[in-house]
């Protein structure tokens, strides 16, 4: 086997042993709250994300019922809360379905109004208790 040249070798060892812990002193100060915002900001989108899920389903329920002849029956209602879970995309298989946090729409001619309220919103890393509330109000199509 062949050595490397005696002056590489002595340039690496004097490198070693000349080295300050300062920039891995700095590293683990650092990394820990970059780490920290990264979780934050996903926490941040996935809560984003559900809050807008919400939101579009309960719009969705609204117009479904707008189109309805008598959108307050109870038929109706079981229906439009079926396909609320349908719709709906958790994030988790813990979350709760959404058609327990759909209250009675109210049917005031001429408009139809469906509201969710107190949703639990479940983030990921922190952890953060938060519901969710969202109301749509659509004009009833079929009003006499």
């Amino acid at each position: 086997m062949t050595s490397p040249p005696p002056g590489r070798r002595i340039c690496g060892r004097r490198f070693l042993r000349e080295t300050d812990a300062g920039p891995v002193v700095e590293f683990a100060i650092v990394v820990p709250v970059l780490i920290f915002l990264l979780l934050g900001m996903i926490d941040f989108a996935l809560a984003f994300n559900q809050r807008l899920n919400v939101v579009s389903v309960t719009r969705d329920m609204a117009r479904m019922l707008s189109v309805e002849p008598n959108p307050c029956a109870g038929s109706v209602l079981s229906t439009l809360r079926d396909r609320a879970d349908a719709t709906f995309i958790r994030l988790d298989a813990r979350q709760p379905l959404l058609s327990g946090y759909v209250s009675i729409p109210t049917c005031e001619a001429p408009s139809v109004t469906v509201a969710v309220s107190g949703y639990p919103l479940r983030t990921t890393f922190l952890r953060i208790p938060y519901s969710l509330n969202a109301r749509a109000t659509f004009r009833w199509e079929r009003a006499n």
